[in-house]
């Protein structure tokens, strides 16, 4: 639906480490890519995008140099036809209708402007859909990032970031899950989740070998029922989840092709009815180029995990293995290949509680900058066992495709579509599967920048 936003983070909502499968540095808060969000505003905003984008056609380039900084600006809009057949997410048998049709209108205003001593950044993505059948669900969608790096000194950066969003799309496969905003790897009640999160963090080159890296940051996940909407389903409303945490990481650089490095993170959990959470994670990190087209990353350590006793829950403490694994192989230019796994404590989301997560994900992907024809191949098979023992286990698949025609510099076609199947141990407990399938037609009013995969 959206055009491809990847910020390799996790911070909140739901503390998977599955984003750090992924390799390389995490920003400092956790957004990944849009979902579909809903304000009150609507359209209007749009029309003030178009108009933003018109004005700027004859004076901006996608990428222009200028004396000084330099401002990137790749904006698009996108008219759409989407069918689902389950909009409820989870198995609803009181349902009379649960497929339907929407129409929608998408935007996506990326900014960046590099300045000698930084970057600036703003990221704007919005979805406006109207459905056939279910009124109720007719919703506009928001999500909103901007994020400050400054080069303090020559061996030093500070960064700051946030992000705002609301959504209510679920168990869409990504290159990494959006804790920060709710984009939820389990299927759940369908409901509207409201995000904030905000994070401080920096860098400092210790020696060529050396570097140091720390950050803070916090978030709030508040999830409500939609207004005029009930499913009738025995499924999970999604918990209130307020969130902290602490990170900082050393690495060492042992040669040009092998870094080697540890971690400790610090995580507290605020949540509805389970009470307070608290996570320390110490670990070993490392970073293994196999090559010129392969790299192999990974973590390896452990994990205390404490929580007092909530509205229904009692206290308890646990030690677990933190396991994250992630390669990256790139055959020719232009198509990539990533396979991730990995085991990590989690707190809030779908499944009540806190659990552990077991996550396998893999993608491939094709955007030639001499082609075009730019695709897409994803998913996920993930296991949550919770800390409580009463509580099922659930099971989910989801598989995500999509391909891009672009007939001319400023138009593409695009077709997209996702299926998601989960089971839980116990029949009929929070089980359910949807698909959908969605055609664009997408306009770049500054010509499509088709980007090397290699």
């Amino acid at each position: 639906m959206f055009e491809d936003v990847r910020i390799l983070s996790s911070c909140c909502g739901d503390a998977s480490a599955v984003a750090k499968v992924q390799g390389g540095r995490p920003r400092v808060v956790g957004p990944l890519g849009a979902t579909i969000l809903k304000d009150e505003r609507g359209p209007s905003f749009l029309a003030a995008a178009m108009l933003l984008v018109s004005l700027c056609g004859g004076r901006l380039s996608a990428q222009q140099d200028v004396r000084g900084p330099k401002l990137q600006f790749n904006p698009s809009l996108a008219v759409g036809y989407s069918t689902t057949d389950n909009v409820n997410y989870l198995d609803d048998p009181t349902a009379s209708t649960s497929s339907d049709t929407s129409t929608q209108l998408t935007a996506n205003l990326p900014v960046e402007r590099r300045f000698r001593t930084g970057t600036w950044d703003l990221q704007y993505l919005g979805s406006w859909t109207r459905y056939s059948d279910n009124g109720t669900l007719d919703n506009a969608a928001h999500y909103l990032e901007t994020g400050f790096n400054f080069e303090a000194t020559r061996r030093s950066t500070f960064r700051v970031n946030g992000v705002y969003a609301l959504t209510q799309q679920q168990a869409v496969p990504r290159e990494a899950p959006d804790f920060v905003t709710g984009d939820e790897l389990f299927l759940g009640e369908r409901q509207e989740v409201r995000a904030y999160g905000v994070g401080l963090g920096y860098g400092l080159e210790i020696d060529p070998t050396w570097t140091w890296d720390t950050n803070i940051s916090g978030s709030q996940a508040q999830a409500s029922p939609i207004d005029g909407y009930q499913d009738g389903t025995s499924g999970l409303a999604r918990q209130d989840t307020n969130s902290f945490q602490a990170r900082t990481r050393f690495d060492r650089e042992r040669s040009e092709r092998f870094t080697l490095g540890g971690e400790y993170q610090y995580s507290r959990f605020d949540l509805t009815d389970e009470g307070v959470e608290v996570v320390h994670a110490l670990s070993t990190t490392w970073n293994r180029k196999l090559g010129r087209k392969s790299t192999l990353a990974g973590e390896l350590g452990g994990y205390h995990r404490s929580s007092d006793a909530g509205a229904t829950t009692t206290s308890y403490q646990a030690d677990g293995v933190l396991v994250a694994v992630s390669y990256s192989y790139t055959p020719v230019t232009g198509l990539t290949a990533r396979l991730g796994l990995s085991v990590a404590p989690t707190s809030g989301g779908t499944l009540q509680g806190t659990s552990t997560n077991r996550t396998i994900q893999a993608f491939l992907t094709g955007n030639h900058e001499n082609s075009r024809l730019v695709w897409e191949l994803g998913g996920y098979h993930s296991v949550r066992d919770a800390s409580d023992g009463t509580v099922p286990t659930l099971e989910v698949l989801s598989l995500t495709a999509s391909v891009e025609h672009v007939i001319q510099a400023a138009v593409g076609l695009r077709l997209q579509g996702n299926r998601a199947d989960q089971v839980s141990d116990v029949d009929g407990y929070a089980e359910g599967q949807y698909y959908s399938a969605t055609l664009n037609c997408v306009w770049y009013p500054l010509g499509r920048t088709l980007v090397s995969g290699g």
